[in-house]
């Protein structure tokens, strides 16, 4: 005698969850009945329901790291995919309410820095140069570094230093990530709030155990936050350097000796 599958809330799939003998074939076919299971779940919306339905003073905070660092993945790696979707679902079955909420690291970055033998340094460059431009204010550190001689600049020789200075800066991380020696990128998780802005403090810990510290000063730009500035060990200021190096050519031959400059101290890192 089969049993009567039990009623669906409206909206969820009729004959669902299945349970009687009728119901099961003896030789099921289980990429189906996996896609008929994740119909059911977004028909419901299940997953969002079930942190939605448990109370937000209750939280469970599971923190993970990322699926591997080096190498290939191999069977290790399941246990641990395992245990990251296990551990949050049986304590949302015990009535915790489980977050999931995905950021970033830096795990990969001995992969890449691996990898980036092969491209070269006019490859990385393609590679670095989408991302650089995103989270730097390029408009903002070339008037910052060229000080109180950009308003007498021209637009349009203002438009071609920012594009220039940031040239130079993408050349100038091409040529440094050169390779991998085994050194660890940490970035800290809490950040320094200084007037409007945001320092977000990281280090590069080499295989010796000697540690650069670097900190990024970033501010408001858009709808985002951008580097305006980079500390080497707390305090040697990237902007700084610049403007000196700057002020010394804009004295001598004005903004157009400047492009030329930048231009040039690029190219030579991309040969």
């Amino acid at each position: 005698m089969a049993l009567s599958p039990r009623p669906t809330r409206p909206g969820r799939p009729p004959g669902y969850p299945r349970t009687g003998h009728d119901d099961v074939p003896a030789q099921p076919d289980f990429p189906a009945l996996e896609r008929e299971v994740l119909d059911y779940w977004e028909a419901g919306d299940t997953f969002r329901e079930s942190v939605r339905q448990r109370p937000a003073d209750d939280e469970f905070v599971f923190y993970d790291g990322p699926p591997f660092a080096n190498g290939l993945p191999h069977y290790g790696h399941l246990l641990t995919g395992f245990v990251k979707d296990a551990v949050p679902r049986y304590q949302t079955m015990r009535g915790h309410r489980v977050e999931r909420r995905f950021g970033w690291d830096c795990h990969g970055l001995p992969i890449e820095m691996q990898a980036e033998k092969e491209l070269g340094v006019s490859g990385r460059y393609d590679k670095l140069a989408p991302v650089i431009r995103q989270t730097f204010d390029f408009p903002a550190m070339t008037r910052i570094a060229v000080g109180p001689s950009w308003t007498s600049i021209p637009t349009e020789q203002q438009s071609a230093l920012t594009d220039a200075f940031a040239r130079l800066t993408i050349a100038t991380y091409a040529s440094r990530f050169d390779g991998y020696s085994g050194a660890r990128f940490d970035v800290e998780q809490a950040t320094e709030v200084r007037g409007h802005n945001r320092i977000v403090r990281s280090r590069l810990v080499e295989p010796d155990a000697h540690i650069t510290q670097l900190s990024y000063l970033t501010h408001e730009a858009g709808a985002g936050w951008k580097v305006i500035d980079v500390y080497l060990n707390g305090t040697v200021s990237e902007l700084a350097t610049r403007r000196s190096e700057f002020r010394s050519v804009l004295s001598s031959g004005g903004a157009d000796a400047l492009l030329a400059s930048l231009r040039e101290r690029t190219e030579k890192l991309l040969k």
